[in-house]
């Protein structure tokens, strides 16, 4: 027993000695290890002893582990970001906060569904979606970011809020990011169709520099128009008006002659009263209601709704309105989609990619779709049946010539920032603002969804999509909707596409856009203003903006005469009451960025 013990105390000390080897060089220690395992053998191998444990290695020394961290910032330094794939060498927590959705019907962000499932796939980021109530968000925002746990970035929908911290300066401008080559999606829009953005985003803030991308719309397909019963003209044997003249004709027989042959000569509702109608109507007098400013004689901007253009449209308005021409009671689209299924409703003024759902509507467009039809043949009905389409745009009443404003807007009063304090992986953060905002990866799986499940391309490289996803179990899984699984409009700046669309919408409203293209005429671009003066103006445009509103429903609905004295009293009043300061600040923006 007494030497058995001996022995053993004998192979402890050559361990040993042989472990304090390792105190020479990474190379050395592995020359030594090697070294070591061989006299232990060997020292095994003349005692007879039972082949025991090899003693557990030691940790790696400090110099080791310096040697291992350049191998693998070499491998990082290896990596490259290109356009397309992943936005990090390695699986990278993210942390994002955000509002719950501009509307109930829309999918909260949550790494449960499987949109923002394939998100994380295709970015190789894993995503702490940080989301408040979107009802309380302006007044939960700021005190959520004076907390010491902030994320890397956030969305923010004050622009006046996000000036002052940028000022302060909270968030990473963009540029200092390298934008190139961390944003390439966004670089390639401003190179080609959005140039005009790039502009936009630049003249914020002094130093030139862009620190958040906002929300744009499809500047020239499928804007706001006037949407008319195709099947009531056809009735009627008149072809689609193009003068608002001709178009009053049209909407005189509609009122008259008992066009949907219910008997009844006074049911019908010539035109739809919506919101939309100015906006529509303004093009064929030539201004645009998105950014209601033109250039004068004088090169400064002038305010569209004190212009003799403004008194002629409103005069338009006012003969609607006169010969009964136009709805006289304020329903909301439920009830004028009651209408359409009633078949009382000639025209309506709406955006015109709600074509297919005000279809819907229709007993004349229903009635065509019986259940075990051939698919092919619903098919094709889908694509080319219609009973209310857009009209092309009404002629100028100044030039004769067809036109119509594309809506250029600014968005930045929504934007994806990127938090300074405390975030280690801000040119990651870049890559993915761009992504969600410009990249063709995220704008196929909010519209389409995930490829071989919820849509498929066909043999021309157009996504279709399935009705309900392949396997999905109406009893297991619930009925499907699209912002069941995560898409439609997410609660970031959002970005309209017009491939999408020409993929998601039927034939009959893609031929009409694209018939469309050769009458869209631009405007002045916006502005953007600095936080003070964004500050003054909200509060300016109040009482103006109250006031004319107020005004247009008199001269519309004959309260008061539209003459030249009471129009001009109209112009003095919101002159005095804001519109003179708003006019300057507008002229000195407008003079700062254009000379």
């Amino acid at each position: 027993m007494k030497k058995a013990l001996a022995i053993l105390l004998a192979a402890l000390i050559l361990i040993t000695m042989f472990a304090g080897c390792q105190k020479k060089s990474s190379n050395d220690a592995t020359s030594s290890s090697s070294e070591s395992k061989t006299e232990t053998k060997k020292e095994e191998t003349k005692k007879e002893e039972t082949k025991k444990e090899e003693p557990k290695k030691e940790e790696p020394k400090k110099e080791d582990k310096k040697e291992d961290k350049k191998e693998e910032t070499k491998a990082e330094d290896d990596w490259k970001y290109e356009i397309h794939g992943p936005l990090a060498p390695e699986p990278t927590e993210l942390s994002f906060l955000t509002h719950s959705g501009h509307a109930s019907t829309l999918a909260i962000p949550s790494r449960d569904l499987p949109i923002f499932q394939s998100i994380e796939e295709q970015t190789n980021l894993i995503v702490d979606w940080q989301v408040l109530e979107n009802a309380v968000y302006s007044e939960t925002i700021n005190v959520r970011l004076m907390s010491q746990d902030l994320p890397n970035m956030v969305v923010l929908l004050d622009n006046t809020l996000a000036n002052d911290l940028v000022m302060d300066g909270m968030f990473w401008a963009y540029d200092d990011l390298d934008f190139d080559y961390n944003a390439p999606n966004a670089r390639i829009s401003f190179d080609t169709d959005s140039a005009f953005l790039e502009d936009i985003y630049r003249s914020i803030y002094e130093d030139g520099k862009i620190y958040a991308f906002g929300n744009t719309v499809e500047p020239r397909y499928l804007f706001n128009n006037h949407l008319i019963n195709m099947r009531w003209l056809e009735v009627l044997g008149v072809d689609e008006p193009s003068t608002n003249d001709e178009l009053v004709e049209v909407l005189k027989m509609f009122r008259d002659q008992d066009v949907n042959g219910n008997g009844d000569p006074n049911d019908e509702i010539p035109m739809a009263k919506t919101g939309n109608v100015n906006t529509v109507v303004a093009h064929s007098f030539d201004f645009n209601v998105t950014f209601p400013w033109v250039i004068d004689e004088n090169g400064n901007l002038k305010y569209c709704w004190i212009t003799d253009n403004a008194f002629d449209m409103l005069t338009f308005r006012n003969l609607l309105y006169e010969e009964n021409l136009i709805d006289r009671e304020n329903r909301d689209m439920t009830a004028n989609y009651e209408l359409i299924a009633q078949d009382r409703l000639g025209l309506i003024d709406y955006f015109a990619t709600f074509q297919r759902t005000i279809n819907s509507y229709s007993p004349y467009y229903t009635e065509k779709f019986v259940e075990g039809m051939d698919p092919a043949e619903e098919e094709d009905l889908k694509q080319n049946f219609f009973i209310f389409r857009e009209l092309l745009p009404m002629e100028c009443v100044y030039t004769g010539k067809r036109q119509m404003y594309s809506r250029i807007t600014t968005g930045v009063g929504e934007g994806m920032y990127i938090i300074k304090d405390g975030n280690d992986i801000p040119e990651i953060c870049l890559r993915f603002s761009d992504w969600l905002w410009a990249g063709s990866e995220w704008n196929t799986l909010r519209n389409f969804g995930i490829e071989g499940w919820t849509f498929d391309y066909n043999e021309e490289g157009v996504p279709v999509r399935y009705d309900v996803p392949i396997g999905w179990d109406v009893a297991k899984d619930g009925e499907f909707s699209t912002t069941s699984i995560g898409m439609g409009q997410p609660p970031w700046t959002n970005r309209q596409f017009v491939d999408n669309w020409k993929a998601t919408y039927p034939k009959y409203m893609n031929e009409r856009a694209t018939a469309m293209q050769e009458y869209y005429i631009d405007g002045p671009l916006p502005l953007v203003f600095n936080a003070e003066d964004s500050a003054t103006l909200s509060e300016l445009w109040g009482d103006v903006n109250t006031y004319r509103d107020e005004m247009h429903a008199n001269f519309i609905e004959g309260r008061t005469e539209l003459n030249e004295a009471n129009w001009q009293a109209y112009v003095d009043e919101l002159w005095n009451i804001g519109l003179e300061e708003i006019t300057e600040i507008y002229n000195e923006r407008y003079h700062e960025i254009n000379g």
